[in-house]
């Protein structure tokens, strides 16, 4: 009896089910454009003890911590790709499969308007900017216009509401210098931008540096006040928000003092006026303005790529380590071949990488495609996006990220073939 006992169990034991084992995504759907990225939350089944995670190439894939895992997409490649997570939970082993769906990038017109009538003339060098209060609503400030001729300098200011399509001229309470070339900065939780640097009509930098508060039916230029070190004129610098530290940083540029130059400086405000103060850096990148860049808070960087050197178009890049001390400059890749200056540039901060499009490698011919920097450690790499009906090549144009539809705007500038007052929508 107790032997038939013991063959039952064992039998019993047989029969019965595996401990269930595996890891599923949290989210059904894992989708994104070429080249993006998707972070998943993990669900685990049964008692994992152990998981890996591989993807065939060119998929890129990152285990962020026991739970997360990142999956970036390639260009040029779209459809369903797989993904194979290998879990043990104990003596159980299981291969589980996911699909990342990868969709193609593409342009659309964004709008269209009667230059210098129902909208802005065509420019190059202004500044353009998304109204954070006001995700539909999208400004642009200045620049050089082609009219009567290139290089005359303007302060107009102009409303594009995105869900309408219709822009508005906006008008100042003091006219604003004509300016081309400087770099302007939103101020965070405002309707108020600082805007640094820029050329004249006859080629003059002067000392600018100003608040602009803005609205859809008015502006005001009021120059910044500043209580302790100078104002640096520069052309075509880089300029950003670091919020980690609650300062703007101006790096690079040109001016008739130190010519082409890569000094660093840090601008805090302070309500009875703000200190500009040089930051002590060691040998970084050659001096240049017309440089593309970005202040990537994910790894608390600036990047930057390219430039000009009084005729010599460069090809570098390289990332400022801001949360180093002293902050230091680092090279991550330098490519000739792709050397450019003066074209649209803007963050995409939900696929952490650095847009760049157009610009010039000869101040002549206009540089085709749209590329992309991957800006996660370790990944630091260009790549070219071939998409299509994609916008007439072209340098001196601008672009901002719209946060609330997930894509960028771009447009304006100028080629060989013309000069463009226009604005494309580019869906991530």
């Amino acid at each position: 009896m107790r032997l038939l006992l013991l063959s039952i169990l064992a039998l019993s034991a047989c029969n019965s089910d595996p401990e269930p084992c595996g890891l599923t995504p949290a989210s059904s759907s894992l989708t994104t454009g070429e080249g993006g990225r998707v972070r998943a939350e993990l669900t685990p089944t049964g008692t994992v003890t152990t998981w890996s995670i591989t993807a065939s190439d060119p998929v890129i894939v990152d285990k962020l911590d026991e739970t997360h895992v990142q999956l970036r997409a390639p260009y040029g490649q779209t459809g369903k790709l797989p993904v194979t997570a290998h879990v043990t939970c104990g003596s159980t082993e299981v291969d589980t499969t996911w699909q990342l769906d990868v969709h193609a990038l593409s342009f659309a017109p964004a709008a269209t308007w009667d230059e210098g009538k129902t909208g802005p003339l065509d420019r190059e060098y202004g500044a353009m900017w998304m109204d954070e209060q006001d995700p539909d609503r999208l400004y642009l400030f200045g620049g050089f216009h082609y009219v009567p001729q290139q290089f005359s300098a303007s302060h107009d200011l102009w409303t594009l509401d995105l869900a309408s399509g219709t822009w508005k001229e906006v008008a100042f309470d003091v006219a604003p210098p004509d300016l081309g070339g400087g770099r302007l900065v939103p101020i965070p939780g405002t309707r108020d931008a600082l805007f640094l640097g820029g050329m004249m009509q006859d080629f003059s930098m002067p000392q600018v540096f100003a608040k602009i508060s803005y609205a859809p039916d008015h502006a005001t230029w009021t120059d910044e006040k500043v209580a302790q070190g100078v104002v640096q004129p520069d052309y075509q610098p880089g300029f950003v928000y670091d919020p980690k530290r609650k300062r703007y940083i101006s790096f690079c540029g040109d001016n008739h003092t130190m010519a082409y130059h890569c000094a660093v400086r840090a601008y805090t405000q302070g309500s009875a006026g703000g200190t500009w103060q040089d930051l002590a850096i060691a040998e970084g990148p050659s001096g240049r303005n017309g440089h593309f860049f970005a202040y990537d808070e994910e790894t608390d960087r600036i990047v930057m790529f390219g430039g000009d050197q009084g005729g010599i178009t460069l090809g570098d890049t390289w990332a400022l380590e801001l949360g180093e001390t002293p902050a230091r400059w680092v090279a991550l890749a330098t490519d000739d071949a792709m050397s450019r200056r003066n074209g649209a540039f803007v963050l995409d901060p939900v696929n952490h990488r650095l847009l760049m499009w157009g610009g010039t490698p000869d101040g002549a011919k206009a540089a085709p495609d749209v590329w992309f920097l991957n800006l996660d450690r370790g990944h630091e790499a260009w790549s070219q996006a071939t998409i299509a009906n994609k916008p007439p090549d072209r340098a001196s144009g601008m672009a901002v990220f719209d946060a609330k539809r997930g894509r960028v705007l771009l447009g304006l500038g100028n080629s060989l073939k013309g000069n463009f007052a226009d604005l494309w929508a580019l869906s991530l």
